[in-house]
C-alpha cells in the first residue's frame, strides 16, 4: 500500500433513481469543450497543455474542464515529471455509458429484464447482394484485397473494425432466451456514406431491418473525412472516409 486513496471507477449504468450519481456526470458532459476532451482522450492520452492547444483554450480553462471531468470520473489523471516541472497526463476511462431514465419499477426496462449484446461488425451470419466498392479492414490492416465481395466470407472477418460496400446488406443474429418477449429495442452503430473515392457532399441511405421488417432509413447527409471516427482503427488514413 502506498497510502494513496483508491478511486472507484464510474458505474457504466446510471439510473434516474440515483440523481446524486447521475447529476455530476450529466453536468460534466454539458459542455462542448468537455465533450471534445472526451473525444480526444478516447484516441490517446494527452496532458493539459496539449488539450489546451488542441481546443485553442487558455491552459487554465483546459485545466478547469479536466478537473470537472475527473471529478465525474469520466477521465483519470496522473502527475508525472516533465521537462519544466510536473505535468498532468489525462486518459479516458469510460468507453460506454448508459443512462436509464425509466424508474427501476418499470418491468420491461429494469436491469433484470434487459439483455445487451455487443456484436462485432464482422460477426454477421449472412451477406446479401454485396457490390463493390467494398472491403474489410481489421485492427492491423486490410483483409485481403479491395473490391472483392468474396472477402466477406473470409474467417478473418471476425476481426473486422471497418466494413464498407456500395450495395447490399449484412444479417446479424442475436441470441434470445426462449419465451422472452421483446418490448423495447435499441440499436446503435457508427456509419457513413462510401464512394469509390472521397466525395464530401455524397449522401447515403442506410436501412435497418428486424426479422425482415424495416424499422426505418437513416440518411447520412455527407461523407466524413479528416476527423477520425470514434471506432475507426488507428492505421486507417484520415483522408479516407471515416
Amino acid at each position: 500500500m502506498d497510502g494513496k486513496r483508491e478511486e472507484k471507477s464510474l458505474d457504466t449504468t446510471l439510473r434516474i433513481e440515483q440523481p446524486e450519481k447521475m447529476y455530476p456526470v450529466c453536468k460534466a458532459m454539458a459542455s462542448m469543450e468537455r465533450l471534445e476532451i472526451l473525444y480526444l482522450l478516447g484516441q490517446r492520452s494527452m496532458n493539459v497543455s496539449e488539450l489546451a492547444d488542441a481546443l485553442r483554450l487558455p491552459e487554465s480553462s483546459a485545466a478547469m474542464h479536466v478537473r470537472i471531468l475527473e471529478e465525474a470520473r469520466l477521465i483519470k489523471t496522473v502527475v508525472r515529471p516533465g521537462a519544466r516541472g510536473n505535468i498532468k497526463l489525462c486518459s479516458g476511462c469510460v468507453r460506454a455509458l448508459s443512462i436509464i431514465l425509466t424508474p427501476h419499477g418499470d418491468s420491461f426496462r429494469s436491469a433484470e429484464s434487459v439483455a445487451r449484446y455487443d456484436l462485432p461488425i464482422g460477426a454477421y451470419s449472412a451477406t446479401f447482394g454485396l457490390k463493390p466498392t467494398c472491403g474489410i479492414g481489421t485492427v492491423s490492416g486490410m483483409l485481403d484485397r479491395y473490391d472483392v465481395p468474396a472477402v466477406f466470407y473470409d474467417p478473418g472477418r471476425l476481426n473486422a473494425q471497418v466494413i464498407w460496400f456500395r450495395e447490399g446488406f449484412l444479417e446479424y443474429r442475436f441470441p434470445l432466451k426462449p419465451g422472452r418477449r421483446v418490448q423495447w429495442l435499441e440499436v446503435s452503430f457508427e456509419g457513413n456514406p462510401q464512394t469509390a473515392s472521397y466525395h464530401a457532399p455524397w449522401k447515403s441511405d442506410i436501412s435497418v431491418y428486424i426479422n425482415g421488417r424495416r424499422l426505418g432509413v437513416w440518411e447520412s447527409a455527407a461523407e466524413r473525412s479528416v476527423r477520425r471516427g470514434f471506432l475507426t482503427p488507428q492505421w486507417w488514413n484520415t483522408v479516407n472516409t471515416q
